[in-house]
């Protein structure tokens, strides 16, 4: 068992997830603020970095299938497996769970985020929908009158 790769896996997870959501938080922005080239640079960036989160969780989904293929483990089962075997020092394994909640609790700030950003869009289709009827008028009345 390799604890610095899982320990190089976990950090490089949290940064990116650090990452992502820094990006969430200027996409909120820039849909607050209207910002529609402030959208376009955030949605690259967001596309950039969400196919990082989708390589590094394959590699560590690799990992612990390398370390227990009958029984997909997650890392807290694994870590305390180890501990409970005396394979892994006390310091370590303080350090790998360290890192796991942290980057939990990052995933849940995206979570939360993603869910404001979802209720903004909402809101925004909101507006946007009722602006329209009041300057077009009820759906039923069309645009351009057909007799000619």
């Amino acid at each position: 068992m390799n604890l610095k790769e899982l320990k190089t896996l976990l950090e490089n997870q949290n940064s990116t997830m650090n990452i992502f959501h820094s990006v969430l938080q200027k996409k909120k922005n820039a849909i607050i603020d209207n910002d529609y080239n402030a959208m376009e640079s955030v949605l690259k960036d967001e596309q950039t970095i969400l196919q990082r989160i989708d390589f590094e969780d394959k590699k560590l989904k690799s990992f612990l299938n390398s370390y227990d293929i009958q029984n997909k483990l997650t890392i807290e089962k694994m870590l305390d497996d180890l501990k409970l075997n005396n394979k892994i020092a006390i310091g370590d394994y303080k350090i790998l769970m360290t890192l796991r909640n942290e980057l939990k609790a990052t995933a849940s700030k995206v979570v939360l985020l993603n869910g404001l950003i979802s209720q903004l869009v909402d809101v925004s289709r909101s507006i946007i929908k009722e602006t329209l009827i009041a300057i077009v008028g009820n759906k039923r009345k069309t645009l351009v009158n057909k007799r000619v």
